[in-house]
Parts: structure tokens; C-alpha cells; sequence
């Protein structure tokens, strides 16, 4: 008899990707999980006890999961552009990994900012728009926060209804927007 597969916290992870990717995060419990690893309900379980824990862990496994993909390029010319293109990506080509990303319940906190700070992604655009633009700190958070909520803005609707924005068009719309915010900030 072929010894028992040990079924992992990132094996249970992988799969409720793999289930959220193809039918969103509403089909994610114990029961759906552990048929897409061909397993009973336990090992699930023993990994997260409560299904409001599943849920977090897979949001928070699908982010950092987001987060490598957009560090793994972080040697681009301009990483600020690329970073903002992949959620516009992510919200074209895999719109439930979108919305749990970026639009559940499982995101967690109030401030919008403080939040976005906890990536390093993030804290790489915040150290960009300061030396590319020569803004102090404050005033780069701020355009930084302005940006990521058009960016996300731009990305929802792109996710959740018929329209589509080219890369062109949403490189234009939050270029414009960034200039127009950088010579706001240094009439002041």
C-alpha cells in the first residue's frame, strides 16, 4: 500500500487558488478545497480551523503570490508603469483573483494607504515618484494614494463591467493624472 500523501498549508493554499481563479471566492470551504485535492475535509481543518480563516489565508496567499509576480520585475525602467499595467492585467485576464485581491472583505484595515504601505512594491513607487519627481515624502504619498485609487478604479471597471481601457489609454489617463498632481504640488 503506497504511503499517505501529507496534504500541506500550501498545498491547500495552491488549491483554493486554483479554485478561485476558475469560480471565484465564494466557492471557497473546506468541502470544495479538499475536492479539488482529492482528499477528505481533515487536512483541511487541522490547517484552518474556521472557513473565515481559509478565506484570509487564501486572500493573503493569492496577494503575496501577486506581489513576487510584480517584484520579479523590478528591474524595469520605470517600475511605477509596470506595477500599475499588472493590476490592469490581473483585472482583464483574471478577474476573480482581482476581486479578491482588491475588492473583498478580506483585505483588511481602513486605511487605504497603510495598507498599500505593507507591499514592497509600493514602498518601490513611493522611493520612484520621490526621485523622479524630487517630491518630499508627504507629498509622493499623497500622489501615491491618488494614483493607486484611479489605478483601482480604472482596474474595477475593467473587472466588473463591459469596459475596456487599452494599456495606451490607462497609461495616458494616469501619466496625465501624475504630471497634473506633481505641478499642483510644486505651486504650493
Amino acid at each position: 500500500m503506497p504511503p499517505k500523501q501529507k496534504i500541506t498549508k500550501d498545498m491547500i493554499l495552491e488549491a483554493a487558488r486554483a479554485l478561485v481563479r476558475r469560480e471565484g471566492i465564494e466557492r471557497i470551504n473546506s468541502r470544495n478545497v479538499a475536492k479539488e485535492l482529492e482528499c477528505s475535509t481533515q487536512p483541511i481543518f487541522s490547517q484552518f480551523p474556521t472557513m473565515e480563516q481559509l478565506r484570509q489565508g487564501v486572500h493573503d496567499y493569492c496577494c503575496s503570490m501577486f506581489e513576487q509576480e510584480v517584484l520579479a520585475d523590478k528591474e524595469q525602467q520605470d517600475f511605477m508603469k509596470m506595477s500599475y499595467l499588472k493590476v490592469i492585467h490581473l483585472a482583464r485576464e483574471e478577474k476573480n483573483l482581482f476581486r479578491l485581491v482588491y475588492l473583498s472583505e478580506y483585505c483588511g484595515g481602513h486605511e487605504f494607504l497603510q495598507i498599500r504601505m505593507n507591499y514592497e512594491s509600493n514602498n518601490r513607487i513611493l522611493k520612484q515618484i520621490m526621485g523622479q519627481y524630487q517630491l518630499e515624502e508627504l507629498d509622493a504619498m499623497d500622489i501615491l494614494q491618488r494614483s493607486s485609487l484611479l489605478i483601482q478604479g480604472i482596474a474595477t471597471l475593467i473587472a466588473t463591467t463591459n469596459c475596456e481601457y487599452t494599456d495606451e489609454e490607462v497609461c495616458r489617463l494616469v501619466e496625465q493624472t501624475i504630471l497634473d498632481m506633481v505641478d499642483g504640488k510644486k505651486k504650493k
